[in-house]
């Protein structure tokens, strides 16, 4: 049977890897430099996947002061 996890730590985790993935597709348009509307593109995306990640982290921290503190 699959352990559930914690939801906000689930979150979280995601939160992680959308920075990080966010600033691998920015680097990803540092690499296509020769081609503006890529590079362009890149850029936006990856600016677009940080703030999603920001705001997810909004949310989660909002949820976490709700949370139930076990002792």
């Amino acid at each position: 049977m699959k352990k559930r996890g914690n939801k906000i730590n689930r979150a979280r985790n995601i939160a992680l890897l959308l920075i990080f993935g966010g600033i691998g597709v920015m680097y990803l348009g540092l690499l296509a430099k020769s081609i503006t509307w890529l590079m362009i593109i890149f850029m936006l995306l990856g600016f677009v996947m940080v703030l999603a990640s920001s705001a997810l982290y909004f949310i989660v921290g909002m949820a976490s002061t709700k949370a139930i503190i076990v002792t």
